[in-house]
């Protein structure tokens, strides 16, 4: 990975504090080297013992409470974010003891020593002078991962988004009927597509006064909130090398009819009839629209041949078509389709092109039959924070239900928003580049397999009553899977979140360890005792939670290690551990967990070309629900291979407890 100068500046301050006092010292003719290294190694101990106490943290609380004043001040209610700790930066040598203890699994033992002796050069030589100079900057940062997190990890990967960055999201787990008695041409997909927008603008609302709670954070905890202010309204623009996120505070949505994008505009300061919305919504779906050009599909394209034809789009004179897809707060997709099941919708909603203009932060797809999805862009926001969405739109559909005697129904009256349809203009180049764009995404997405199925044998009571965390035991479940299936260990990596800390994002629990390895030996292993496999799981499973309670706390080591090599491109350090295979080595499983009561949670793609993209929810007491991923090799489904052998091991380990 390479980084360009764009932290340069930065990080003038955090090498000017440390230059000064090398430049004095340096002065002195008889200073050896010997002794600078040692004085390198003294500033290093006193500067990690500062973050370890969290000095920090209080000093930046000091320097914030003017703002917290002022900001209480004008408000009784609000998101105190700003209050939260700044983000720390473990020890140099904890860090690499951990990350050790994440490879030795999946490395062989000559492979391991030769990560253990560039490791321990790494820790006396270059890694002193990264480690210090990370420090000085973070000490002048809340979040010192913040000003760049987008860059590295989204807006510089010049890969397609719906097959990198895009993730889906699957409504209700109950699909609710219309009531009968009403106007003939409203249908259930009408009156879905108007819940889902009004529970969309009143979110957004809510966020914009700084009132929205989150539906997943414990009473009386406080998480960073400055995600949901980039919930709605943000819109990745490609670029040539690096991409941009728009933030637009727009008065208008996007509706997707039969190819076709109108622009749906409101007033934020008025509450909106839902009769307004169902009508218009209906009215959209009916009237007669010019042929579309499917200038979405070029949205899928990688992203420096997206910035090109998007160049070619505006010189036709397409500024304003653009403007207001772009600028538009969320999208709402009329998919005419009608699946018929989780599989159906979730392949439709990731793996199809149609309809979609993926740069968009929001896209929700109303399918014919009245099924609900999304198609999600991560760069602006992390999946819990758009699972609220879709959590709330199941939320805001129950309590219509219970107001309806149990059957989805509104009060019908006139009355609808103003809408106009958006029409763009190609040429036969253009027309070409859709067509090429359409077939290069259809070829990557026929190689993909993937499945939603829920386990229904037992869920997260059970677990809890043998005194285990649900989320580790299903991580030791995954373990066990892969080596069931490839007989090996491979990298693991589970999301955690980091909003506890101001401005956090999230950081990785890496889920393979010596002791998960043990235990699937232990279960293929015919000879093992049933006593010996309870207490190789126990083990296994308490320390996976172990590393997840750690990570989440800011002891993970992957953000860590991002800091540590970003820095050594900038300064050209050519670093053997940092550019070692064990530091490249890519995460097989890709996995993370939406804990949502009502919905089925949502799903991605594999990073790697022979891995898996595992999204369960565990948030029901009896039953779980995985969304399954990965490519189809030699014709079988793989996904689908993966998830009948989960079931298998989710049945053995409770088995042997």
């Amino acid at each position: 990975m390479h980084f360009k100068a764009y932290w340069i500046d930065e990080t003038i301050l955090m090498i000017t504090v440390f230059q000064k006092y090398r430049d004095i010292i340096s002065g002195f003719s008889d200073l050896k080297k010997q002794t600078l290294n040692q004085l390198d190694l003294s500033v290093l101990f006193v500067l990690e013992r500062i973050h370890s106490t969290r000095v920090l943290n209080r000093e930046n609380r000091i320097l914030d409470f003017p703002r917290a004043f002022f900001f209480r001040s004008l408000r009784i209610e609000g998101w105190q974010d700003r209050e939260l700790s700044s983000v720390p930066i473990p020890p140099l040598s904890k860090t690499l003891k951990v990350f050790l203890e994440t490879v030795r699994p999946v490395l062989s033992e000559s492979e391991f020593q030769k990560t253990v002796a560039l490791q321990e050069e790494f820790q006396k030589n270059e890694g002193v002078k990264l480690q210090r100079d990370l420090l000085i900057y973070a000490t002048g940062e809340k979040n010192w991962l913040a000003p760049v997190w987008e860059q590295v990890v989204y807006l510089r990967d010049r890969e397609p988004l719906p097959l990198r960055s895009n993730y889906y999201g699957l409504g209700p787990l109950k699909e609710p009927t219309l009531q009968q008695g009403l106007c003939p041409q409203v249908k259930l997909k009408h009156l879905r597509a108007a819940l889902a927008i009004q529970t969309a603008l009143e979110i957004r609302e809510l966020a914009t006064n700084q009132v929205l709670e989150d539906l997943f954070v414990p009473a009386g905890m406080h998480l960073a909130m400055d995600q949901y202010h980039r919930l709605f309204g943000t819109t990745r623009i490609p670029g040539s090398e690096s991409d941009r996120i728009q933030q637009s505070t727009s008065n208008h949505f996007v509706v997707n009819s039969r190819g076709v994008f109108l622009k749906v505009e409101f007033d934020p300061n008025e509450a909106i009839p839902l009769a307004w919305i169902v009508n218009t919504i209906v009215k959209i779906d009916s009237i007669d629209l010019p042929r579309g050009h499917r200038v979405e599909h070029l949205t899928s394209l990688p992203r420096d041949d997206w910035a090109q034809r998007r160049i070619e789009l505006l010189k036709m004179g397409n500024k304003e078509a653009l403007d207001a897809i772009e600028g538009a707060q969320f999208s709402i997709i009329l998919d005419p389709r009608s699946p018929d099941t989780a599989d159906e919708v979730a392949r439709l909603s990731q793996l199809d092109i149609e309809m979609k203009w993926y740069d968009l932060g929001i896209q929700l797809i109303i399918f014919a039959n009245g099924r609900l999805s999304g198609n999600l862009e991560h760069s602006p926001k992390d999946a819990v924070v758009t699972a609220n969405l879709i959590e709330r739109i199941a939320l805001n559909e129950k309590k219509n239900q219970e107001e309806h005697g149990g059957c989805l129904s509104f009060n019908e009256g006139p009355g609808e928003l103003r809408f106009k349809v958006l029409n763009m203009h190609v040429d036969s180049n253009l027309l070409r580049h859709i067509h090429r764009a359409k077939k290069i995404f259809n070829e990557k997405a026929d190689s993909i397999d993937c499945t939603v199925s829920i386990f229904e044998n037992f869920g997260k009571a059970k677990i809890k009553s043998k005194k285990m965390s649900p989320d580790s035991f299903i991580q030791v479940a995954l373990q066990l899977t892969y080596f069931r299936l490839f007989q090996s260990t491979v990298m693991t990596y589970e999301t955690a979140t980091l909003r506890n800390f101001c401005s956090g994002r999230t950081e990785t629990i890496r889920s393979q360890s010596t002791a998960s390895k043990l235990f699937c030996e232990m279960m293929e292993n015919s000879a093992s005792s049933k006593e010996d496999r309870q207490k190789a799981l126990k083990d296994a499973v308490n320390f996976h939670n172990e590393s997840k309670i750690k990570a989440m706390a800011g002891e993970g080591i992957d953000r860590h290690l991002l800091g540590l090599r970003m820095l050594a491109s900038m300064y050209k350090i050519k670093s053997p551990f940092l550019e070692s295979e064990a530091i490249r080595l890519g995460f097989t499983m890709a996995t993370s967990q939406t804990p949502i009561p009502n919905c089925y949670g949502g799903g991605f793609l594999p990073i790697e070309k022979s891995g898996f993209g595992i999204s369960y929810n565990a948030a029901a007491d009896e039953r779980m629900i995985f969304m399954i991923s990965g490519y189809f090799e030699e014709g079988q489904p793989r996904a689908h291979q993966f998830q009948q052998t989960l079931f298998s091991s989710l049945d053995a380990m409770m088995e042997i407890l």
